[in-house]
C-alpha cells in the first residue's frame, strides 16, 4: 500500500465521519427546537384555559358577579395578544378566545366559551381585567 493511497483513504474516512457528525448535530438541533416550540405552545394554551375558567365561573353564577383577574405579561418570554370574538360575530351560541404570539404569529391557542362574552382583555404590566356578569352577557373591561 502506498502512502498516497493511505492518505486518500484517511481523508475519505475523516470526511465521512464529519458528515455523520454534522448530520447528528443537525438532528439534535431540530429535536431541541421542536421541544421548545411545543413547550411555548403548551404555555400559551395554559393561559387560554386560565382565562376560559374565569369565564366559565362567571357563566354559572348570578348576574351582578364581578371579578378582577390578570394575565401574565409574557409567556416563556413571548409577547402575545388576546382577542375575544363574541357569539354574534360568529353567528353561533359560543364565543371564542384567541391567544396569539405577536412576533411571528406561529403559535395560537383558541378556546370556545359558551355564551356571549364581549369586551377586551388587557395584557401588560399593572393591568387587570374586570369580569362582569350581566343578564345574558359577560363583559370584560380593561382596568389600567
Amino acid at each position: 500500500m502506498s502512502r498516497a493511497q493511505s492518505s486518500i483513504e484517511a481523508a475519505l474516512i475523516i470526511t465521512f465521519m464529519m458528515m455523520v457528525m454534522i448530520t447528528f448535530v443537525g438532528v439534535i438541533a431540530k429535536r431541541t427546537l421542536e421541544t421548545q416550540q411545543q413547550k411555548q405552545l403548551s404555555s400559551l394554551e395554559e393561559v387560554a384555559v386560565l382565562i376560559r375558567n374565569e369565564m366559565d365561573i362567571a357563566l354559572k353564577v348570578e348576574p351582578g358577579y364581578r371579578r378582577e383577574f390578570s394575565v401574565p405579561v409574557r409567556i416563556n418570554g413571548m409577547v402575545y395578544n388576546v382577542t375575544l370574538i363574541n357569539s354574534t360575530t360568529l353567528n353561533s351560541n359560543y364565543s371564542s378566545l384567541v391567544l396569539q404570539t405577536n412576533l411571528t404569529k406561529d403559535y395560537s391557542a383558541v378556546e370556545r366559551i359558551p355564551g356571549n362574552v364581549t369586551g377586551r382583555i388587557c395584557v401588560g404590566p399593572n393591568r387587570t381585567n374586570l369580569l362582569i356578569k350581566e343578564e345574558n352577557w359577560i363583559r370584560v373591561r380593561c382596568k389600567a
